[in-house]
């Protein structure tokens, strides 16, 4: 350590005013002391108001597990933003983001983000995770909620000859789905693999969990299930009620 130190020292003395690592960043966009870093490799758009960000982390990121979010920072007119993101892919595949066009830093990203720019992050967190032994799962989601349940599918159903998993996905219409032909060909491939989209457009309203009719319809056997649900703050204020009275397993 000291030797490399000594090493900084006397590059220092050729790149000064700028520093070493300024110079390394020129060959290598990742290349930081201080501040985690990935590039952008890919955008692909998921419907006319939300992309998928896929990018390389560089040295210090720890692979995702299934469910985490991580922080991503952008800068907008020279000013740096945070905002957490839950990961969408699969765990143990380079990471991404699915974000939709709400807000300034998520709109500036589905709408200015291009392969080779550099992204700012931290570490992946969040204990929204699958359960370590297999068992029947029930994942109730609303909007951009399916993005952390979305790396759950993709970690879980083409792996796991014994998984049982039904998602349950509220959202307007099948043009504002996210992932939606991903899901209909995982509902097809694999039989253990269960979708119902409840589109709100057609039905009039969203997934009702002030009862329990709607569930019945949508999974009739959801008491048996470990119960996942991620989407807006009064989807999973219901969905806990409704777990709660019926003395349920549920995690949001």
């Amino acid at each position: 350590m000291a030797r490399l130190r000594a090493l900084s020292r006397l590059a220092s003395v050729f790149t000064t005013p700028r520093s070493p690592e300024d110079f390394l960043r020129l060959v290598d966009p990742l290349a930081s002391a201080r501040q985690l870093r990935a590039v952008v490799t890919a955008v692909e758009p998921e419907t006319a108001d939300s992309v998928t960000i896929r990018f390389r982390p560089g040295r210090g990121w720890n692979a995702h597990a299934a469910g985490q979010w991580a922080r991503i920072g952008v800068e907008i007119d020279g000013v740096r933003h945070w905002r957490s993101y839950s990961l969408s892919t699969a765990a143990g595949q380079d990471p991404a983001i699915t974000v939709s066009a709400m807000g300034k830093v998520s709109t500036a990203l589905v709408r200015g983000t291009r392969p080779g720019d550099v992204l700012f992050l931290a570490p992946p967190e969040g204990d929204f995770v699958l359960p370590e032994h297999p068992r029947p799962l029930l994942m109730l989601t609303a909007g951009s909620g399916l993005t952390p349940v979305m790396s759950m599918i993709r970690t879980l159903v083409p792996r796991r000859p014994d998984a049982d998993l039904v998602l349950v996905h509220s959202s307007r219409s099948p043009e504002e789905a996210l992932f939606a032909e991903e899901l209909l060909e995982l509902a097809d491939q694999f039989p253990s693999f269960r979708l119902v989209q409840w589109f709100t457009g057609e039905r009039g309203r969203r997934l009702d969990l002030a009862s329990t009719s709607d569930l019945e319809t949508a999974c009739p056997d959801w008491r048996d299930r470990a119960a996942y649900a991620c989407g807006p703050a009064d989807f999973l204020d219901a969905a806990e009620s409704l777990w709660q009275r019926e003395e349920g397993q549920l995690r949001v």
